[in-house]
């Protein structure tokens, strides 16, 4: 008598493998391909849904992301670089944000000033989010400098993100924003203008 039919158990596939395989910019049938899955699950890693896989299928995705993780990041950029939908917006988006943190590390006022903020308070979560998302950015054009170096005055021309990388001091006249001290106060030339606006009212 053969022994009774025992399905394998599936187990939840972990958060950060699933990132990982979002990570690598593949549609759904690449996905199935490359982790040998369902399509239907592949759909559902892609929608970010729980997708239960087996021990077998989880070691083949560890093993998948284990070799391709560390190329994915210049794969995707070349991908977007070369099709023409996709390159000038995202090399617009990419030099934008290098200067949004120009910006931004004139604005703050000290270093990781958003730390004392409770995410979950929601009369400053906004702050909070502005903040973490500055430093999220951040890393992301880090990773892009150090896999993709080919680019950088495709992405960063005339931007100081390479120089702060490489701590060059930046001097006044290469500010693109006052000075965080002077974001707190009026310069006498602004302070003189306010005092004739209020002498005209």
């Amino acid at each position: 008598m053969s022994p009774p039919f025992c399905p394998m158990k599936s187990y939840r596939l972990h958060k950060e493998l699933a990132a990982g395989i979002r990570l690598l910019g593949l549609n759904n049938r690449e996905i199935s391909e490359a982790f040998q899955i369902s399509l239907s699950q592949a759909k559902k890693i892609m929608e970010g849904r729980p997708v239960f896989l087996t021990d077998d299928q989880q070691d083949i995705v560890k093993s998948v992301l284990r070799n391709q993780l560390p190329y994915a990041l210049p794969a995707r950029v070349n991908r977007l670089l070369n099709s023409e939908k996709t390159r000038i917006p995202f090399i617009a988006w990419v030099h934008s944000v290098a200067l949004m943190l120009d910006v931004y590390a004139d604005l703050q006022p000290y270093k990781d000033q958003c730390d004392f903020i409770n995410y979950m308070d929601p009369f400053l979560s906004g702050l909070y989010t502005v903040d973490n998302g500055m430093r999220e950015v951040r890393q992301l054009l880090i990773q892009i400098h150090e896999k993709c170096p080919q680019f950088d005055e495709l992405f960063f021309h005339g931007t100081r993100f390479l120089n702060a990388l490489q701590g060059v001091p930046v001097t006044t006249s290469e500010r693109r924003v006052p000075s965080s001290v002077d974001v707190f106060s009026l310069s006498p030339e602004d302070d003189k203008m306010r005092e004739n606006l209020l002498k005209e009212k």
